[in-house]
């Protein structure tokens, strides 16, 4: 089966590999900036306003202090920073419906960007979702456990995330990384997920595989 991809703004047919990983134009930004379906941003090869060229490359997002991935984009020489999240639902779920402003994670892991996890939510669904989720905080209760139900204390922590108040889980973060990095070789694992995570759990807590 052969499917489509986007590269530098053109549809490139790929004949000897399959590329399961989808890339859109982030609104806004056309012909300067991409983000996947499965949550990644990358810049576009261009010429800069001093005429000289740059070569596009994948981004690598910060965490901020809600615990969501954001990346800085520049246009006209201003830096903006979005939220990954919102990028992916402008961008394969078009713009927010009137009434539904929040880009809502339906596992309720604010890392996990994929298109498929996303949608278009009013405030009263996103909290919803956080209670549901055990993700909401109200400045007194903190959550002990990511949504696969890993213990969120050390080692099991992402660092980064951890930096800026936010507990967000490691062994999730990695079978994140682990999946999304099969899925660019053509190999769908997303049903592998609670499995590969519990297992990465184990090894970061000192267990065996």
């Amino acid at each position: 089966m052969l499917h489509w991809s986007q590269k530098g703004g053109h549809s490139d047919r790929r004949s000897s590999t399959v590329d399961l990983e989808t890339w859109k134009p982030v609104p806004g930004y056309e012909g300067q900036y991409e983000v996947s379906d499965i949550g990644r941003v990358r810049s576009l090869d261009r010429v800069d306003p001093r005429g000289q060229r740059r070569k596009g490359q994948v981004s690598r997002p910060g965490i901020d202090s809600r615990g969501y991935r954001v990346v800085a984009l520049s246009k006209n020489g201003v830096k903006t920073r979005f939220s990954v999240h919102r990028l992916v639902a402008l961008a394969f779920h078009g713009s927010a419906p009137e009434g539904k402003p929040n880009a809502c994670h339906k596992d309720g892991d604010s890392l996990n960007n994929c298109a498929e996890n996303l949608y278009w939510g009013s405030q009263f669904e996103n909290m919803q979702d956080r209670l549901r989720h055990g993700t909401y905080s109200n400045g007194t209760e903190t959550r002990t456990h990511c949504p696969r139900q890993h213990p969120l204390q050390a080692p099991n922590l992402v660092a980064s995330a951890a930096r800026n108040g936010y507990r967000a889980c490691r062994s999730c973060a990695q079978t994140r990384a682990h999946i999304q990095g099969a899925k660019r070789r053509g190999k769908d694992l997303s049903d592998q997920f609670q499995v590969i995570s519990d297992k990465k759990y184990a090894q970061i807590m000192g267990g065996v595989q």
